[in-house]
């Protein structure tokens, strides 16, 4: 059997994908071996290659000698799997011949084909829709990251590049107490994420939708009991705002030079002047004395002093913007024994470093900190609360720890602390809207028009955002 080195393939040539092992897996089958898939940058083809495992350790240099990765099977575009009979062996055989193994591959070669691309520079939403094309029907017409534009992205992404200390995977599941998993009680679970700013959407004049939080998304999580004193605040910024009659004459006339030129502005004018010369003659003198008064640089004053009246302020709460919402919560970690205490600083450490600024290699540039995904979890059925609120992406925008909760200091043999008292403050990256609460998997949104009537008439019975 031919002996090779490792030989990495990261969307390079006429490949997307590699045999690193975030791209791999193992499925536990006889003989125990690992594969990872490939996809054709071409034609759409998915191959599934075994990895070859270590023969032995070269003898000059001390590097592993590996042998050769072996392809298993593969799937044209849009076609049948093909399972590769002289190589495999019966497990695999049975393994690559289950429909429901086959569905998983083509996810786990979707994945692959989707990180090679944006490693290249192309966006999240064109590499995936790129994948989608190029798996179906074996063409793809969405820039497949060879354009200028998707090149300097990649030049970017190089450039603003993390320092190499920097950490990006922190454990998955990580609980307090440790019996958590085995109880009935439910949850709040925080999800890391890397930050993903939005990119700008040049049709609309805007930002593009945040990116949805999927399970390859996830870099970390933990899990604690639903603490006390939880509440959300849903507000919205409204003001004091007045406009007379002279502000939204100006404004009528400088809107009318907008879209019609001087001629529309002049038309604006003169039926302003006949609406004038048609009223009685108390408003001709009100008109009169307020320009009267802007001339002489008395303002509205003048027509006080003499007539008594001021010209109606039109006073009005307006709509100012919307506001982000804010979340507090408090914990009490008390280990009991040495594991749970050194989960609870495991606990401490991942809101502590994922909240902190990264710096980029050159020390330049400073990265945005890890967000986070908040969910309350009912645990009668094991899914979001749905008599709590939900929530957007967040930042974690300040850790505080009390090591000395009970006023004394207080530590076991080891040196753990008899407690600790946690606050996290969280505030979400954009402002709930609207139409954020009919975009629920508790609704379902089919395409029956009776059914979309009726959820017009009722709304879910679940609280949302």
């Amino acid at each position: 059997m031919a002996v090779q080195t490792i030989v990495q393939i990261d969307g390079e040539g006429q490949l997307y994908g590699s045999r690193e092992a975030k791209n791999s897996w193992n499925p536990g089958i006889k003989d125990n071996y690992t594969y990872y898939t490939l996809v054709n940058a071409n034609n759409g083809e998915i191959t599934v290659r075994r990895k070859g495992r270590v023969l032995f350790d070269d003898p000059l240099t001390g590097a592993p000698r590996y042998e050769g990765d072996t392809t298993v099977a593969s799937k044209p575009a849009g076609g049948d799997w093909n399972i590769r009979k002289t190589v495999t062996t019966e497990a695999e055989r049975t393994y690559f011949g289950s429909v429901r193994n086959q569905i998983s591959i083509v996810k786990k070669a979707e994945l692959t084909s989707i990180r090679a691309q944006e490693r290249k520079g192309v966006e999240p939403d064109k590499a995936k829709k790129q994948t989608e094309e190029l798996l179906k029907t074996g063409k793809a017409t969405t820039d497949p990251g060879t354009s200028e534009e998707s090149k300097n992205r990649a030049k970017a992404k190089e450039t603003l590049k993390s320092h190499e200390k920097t950490r990006n995977k922190f454990p998955l599941g990580l609980a307090y107490p440790e019996e958590l998993g085995q109880t009935q009680q439910d949850v709040i679970k925080f999800n890391m994420l890397e930050y993903s700013p939005r990119g700008f959407d040049e049709a609309n004049f805007g930002f593009k939708d945040r990116r949805a939080v999927t399970k390859d998304k996830i870099i970390g999580s933990v899990i604690l009991p639903i603490p006390g004193g939880i509440s959300d605040k849903n507000a919205c910024s409204w003001g004091e705002s007045t406009m007379n009659a002279g502000d939204a004459v100006l404004g009528a006339i400088a809107l009318a030079g907008i879209k019609g030129g001087f001629g529309g502005a002049g038309d604006t004018l003169r039926n302003i002047g006949k609406g004038i010369g048609k009223n009685t003659g108390d408003i001709k003198e009100a008109v009169a004395t307020s320009f009267a008064g802007a001339a002489s640089g008395t303002s509205a004053q003048l027509l006080t002093r003499t007539t008594g009246a001021i010209i109606n302020p039109n006073l009005e709460l307006l709509f100012n913007a919307p506001t982000l919402r804010p979340f507090q919560f408090q914990f009490r970690l008390s280990p009991r024994n040495s594991s749970e205490a050194k989960k609870v600083a495991k606990i401490i450490r991942f809101f502590k470093q994922g909240s902190a600024p990264i710096r980029g290699q050159s020390k330049l540039f400073l990265k945005s900190p890890h967000t986070f995904q908040l969910q309350y979890i009912f645990r009668g059925q094991g899914e979001s609360h749905p008599f709590l609120n939900k929530f957007k992406e967040c930042a974690l925008k300040s850790v505080s720890v009390n090591y000395t909760p009970d006023g004394s200091y207080s530590t076991y043999e080891d040196g753990a602390m008899s407690s600790y008292q946690v606050t996290l403050e969280f505030q979400e990256l954009e402002p709930v809207f609207n139409d954020d609460y009919e975009d629920q998997k508790f609704a379902s949104f089919g395409q029956d028009p009776a059914e979309q009537a009726a959820l017009q008439r009722d709304i879910p019975s679940q609280i949302g955002f």
